[in-house]
Formats: structure tokens, C-alpha cells, sequence
């Protein structure tokens, strides 16, 4: 009789830690000091330029493992994250995604945020891999990191 009031607090434990997890992973301050994130938001998954721009991501795969970048792909109150476009949007449900989204007035927009969680580009064209590169290689802690892999 202990051992099944056991299992099941352990399962209740799990499932609550499981759900916890995929709320966290749309709570941008978790990727803090650990990964680069780019938001690319769209009304229209369908158009021309949002297509475009992740097409532009998957041929860079690699350089944006390199560069630690993950991607997050918006939609009104929807989001997945990868360089693919599936049918798997889920609600976000964190503040700091909203936040962002509050302030974003145009159909298509790119947004980079750097490891310290801060805004370091924001634009509505399509973003280049060399421009991205470009700009994460230029910044201090990506310098850091390109130093740290040499020695």
C-alpha cells in the first residue's frame, strides 16, 4: 500500500515537473548566458519573405549551432521553436515572449537576442546568415568564445 501511494506521488511529481519544463522553455531568461535566440515572427506563415528567411536559416544550420542561436517562430498567440516549419504551434503561455510581441507592429519581423537577454537587433526584411554571423562574431562574448576554442 506504501509503495503504490509512492508511485503515484512520484508520478504527479513527474507530470508536474514535465509540464513546468514546457512552460520554461518559452521563458527567454532561462537561455540567458547559454544561447542566443532569434525570434522570427510572421501573420502569414505562408508569405514569400517568412518562407524565404527560414529557408536562409536551414542552409546556415551548422553556424547557428556554432553560435549557440535557437530559434523561436511566432505567430498571434503561438509558437514553435526550430529552422522547420511544422504544424506544431503551442499557446505561450510566458510574459516575456508577450512582451516582446506587444511591441512588434509589422507582419514580418526578425529579432535577435544575445546571451545577456537583451534586444540586439530587430528589423522586417529578411536577415542574411552573413549579416547575422556578422553581428554575433562582432560581439564581445562570441569573441570570448572564438578566443576559448582556439587555446
Amino acid at each position: 500500500m506504501l509503495q503504490i501511494k509512492y508511485l503515484k506521488s512520484l508520478l504527479i511529481f513527474s507530470i508536474i515537473l514535465f509540464l513546468n519544463l514546457d512552460m520554461n522553455a518559452q521563458d527567454l531568461k532561462t537561455h540567458r548566458w547559454e544561447n542566443r535566440i532569434l525570434l522570427i515572427h510572421s501573420t502569414n506563415q505562408n508569405s514569400e519573405t517568412y518562407q524565404k528567411q527560414l529557408a536562409i536559416l536551414q542552409k546556415n544550420e551548422s553556424g547557428l549551432k556554432e553560435r549557440k542561436l535557437l530559434i523561436y517562430q511566432l505567430k498571434g498567440e503561438e509558437y514553435q521553436t526550430g529552422i522547420t516549419f511544422t504544424n506544431k504551434w503551442k499557446k505561450i503561455e510566458h510574459q516575456s515572449i508577450k512582451d516582446i510581441q506587444k511591441n512588434i507592429d509589422a507582419d514580418f519581423e526578425v529579432i535577435l537576442i544575445g546571451l545577456d537577454g537583451r534586444i540586439k537587433l530587430s528589423q522586417n526584411s529578411i536577415l542574411s546568415s552573413n549579416n547575422l554571423f556578422s553581428l554575433i562574431d562582432g560581439m564581445p562574448m562570441r569573441r570570448q568564445e572564438i578566443e576559448n576554442e582556439k587555446n
